[in-house]
């Protein structure tokens, strides 16, 4: 009787000790699950937030046809500043078009209900402004070349009933005026978006314009760039072109708001996808 009393008191301790050995590994397995599982979920939103691992495909270029992949996350947005108001601590009136340099990083603002540009620092600190004192009446869009010089697409206004771009120099003084000729529909062209490349041309988009009008770095015509686009069964005809940007690789943008579509080029102007 005693020696079963001892085998029982042996097999309980022993039945405890493996109860405590199981649960030891048990815990020890679920925190590895865990961490596991934790650090998928960080590496699947890394890709998720990089478009180059994020299911991306480049569209077709034979037909333009998009074959993104419908399983992307998007990105969560953060603002960090709004801008209201300008150095004097006025309200903005249709503020409708911003540019950043990239060389200052400053950044510039069309305040067209002011007529005026107004410029901040990269902290968004208003800086400056130029308006009609310094020959800006109908400021429409705008953009900063690689050396400083500022283009300022402009309306016809009361004192300049025609429409040109605005030429400043670094200083931001008026240096000049470029009024637009040499090709069709140059009388009643309204420029509104421009863009630089990096060998200084302007690509200027017009309201309603078929194309962009392509200006030589003196401010010269050079040539229309129009791409040519049918909707549905239709027949083919010019896209007109409503915003035109370049990128740091030199790509050429051109969004068309009738087509529903954004036309890309090098920049050697060669048609390389639409989408």
């Amino acid at each position: 009787m005693v020696k079963r009393m001892c085998n029982f008191l042996t097999y309980q301790k022993s039945s405890k000790k493996r109860l405590i050995s199981l649960s030891v590994i048990l815990a020890i397995l679920i925190v590895m699950f865990l961490l596991a599982r934790s650090i998928t979920s960080v590496w699947a939103q890394r890709k998720a937030d990089d478009p180059t691992e994020a299911g991306f495909t480049a569209p077709s270029k034979s037909t333009g046809s998009d074959e993104r992949k419908s399983n992307v996350t998007p990105r969560r947005i953060t603002v960090f500043k709004i801008i209201r108001e300008d150095y004097q601590g006025a309200a903005l009136s249709y503020p409708s078009k911003l540019f950043v340099d990239p060389v200052k990083r400053e950044i510039y603002i069309t305040d067209s209900g002011h007529s005026r540009i107004l410029v901040y620092t990269h902290d968004f600190y208003p800086l400056l402004s130029i308006d009609k004192t310094d020959g800006i009446e109908a400021p429409v869009g705008l953009a900063v070349d690689r050396k400083g010089y500022l283009f300022i697409a402009q309306s016809p206004g009361k004192k300049h009933p025609k429409p040109r771009i605005s030429l400043f120099d670094p200083s931001l003084k008026w240096k000049r005026d470029i009024f637009f000729s040499g090709f069709k529909g140059a009388k009643d062209f309204r420029p509104k978006i421009i863009a630089i490349s990096r060998a200084g041309a302007l690509y200027v988009a017009g309201n309603g314009y078929a194309g962009v009008v392509v200006l030589d770095k003196e401010g010269e015509f050079s040539h229309i760039l129009s791409p040519t686009d049918r909707l549905g069964k239709g027949e083919k005809q010019k896209a007109t072109i409503c915003d035109v940007e370049i990128d740091i690789n030199g790509r050429i943008y051109l969004l068309s708001e009738d087509m529903g579509r954004i036309y890309v080029y090098n920049n050697k102007e060669d048609f390389l996808f639409k989408f």
